[in-house]
């Protein structure tokens, strides 16, 4: 699972993410190295720009018969994982810098994560905690736990939906500032 998110709005931005997503196709982990992947994607978007653009980026990869997950945060937003059994959300905070800006960045292992029956992985753009009142306020990284700790027990896009509401709510339907991505993992 990847997700990225290039920095500005309109063509160029959009031509970047593009290019990503070609060479995550192309280049797509066959082992369970997600840092070496990373290096590389990494290697790619610095030489396709010129410092004045980059690409925040999570790659995950999941083992579906054991429920573990590798994730390694290219300077994206952090992850929250959502612990069933003891109700408590942990934030996986970025491994390094946006891809694009240091072309010989070397990201880190990453410890693996183990997920347990019922457990969550969310990933997130920036939209979503940068959703704002009229007053300025925006809603935010912990109103998000708030929102992942009340909605737990909805399946699939209806949590997506529930938090995606929330935002909505704070910010009186107030237009968006920012492209808004929620992807969610969970372990049966």
């Amino acid at each position: 699972v990847m997700l990225g998110d290039a920095t500005g709005h309109g063509l160029g931005p959009a031509l970047l993410i593009a290019s990503c997503r070609a060479y995550v196709r192309a280049d797509l982990p066959q082992n369970s190295d997600i840092a070496g992947f990373m290096n590389r994607l990494n290697t790619r978007v610095a030489n396709d720009t010129d410092g004045s653009r980059l690409v925040t980026f999570v790659g995950t990869l999941l083992d579906e018969q054991t429920g573990q997950v590798k994730l390694v945060s290219a300077g994206h937003c952090p992850a929250l994982l959502f612990r069933a059994a003891s109700k408590i959300v942990e934030q996986i905070k970025a491994h390094g810098v946006p891809l694009g800006v240091m072309n010989e960045f070397e990201y880190p292992d990453p410890k693996p994560i183990q997920l347990q029956s019922g457990d969550r992985l969310l990933v997130y753009t920036d939209g979503i905690i940068e959703a704002k009142r009229a007053d300025g306020a925006m809603f935010g990284a912990d109103r998000l736990t708030l929102a992942v700790l009340r909605h737990f027990k909805l399946e699939g896009q209806a949590f997506v939906e529930a938090l995606y509401q929330e935002a909505m709510d704070f910010s009186n339907n107030a237009a968006l500032q920012d492209d808004l991505t929620l992807l969610s993992i969970r372990r049966l």
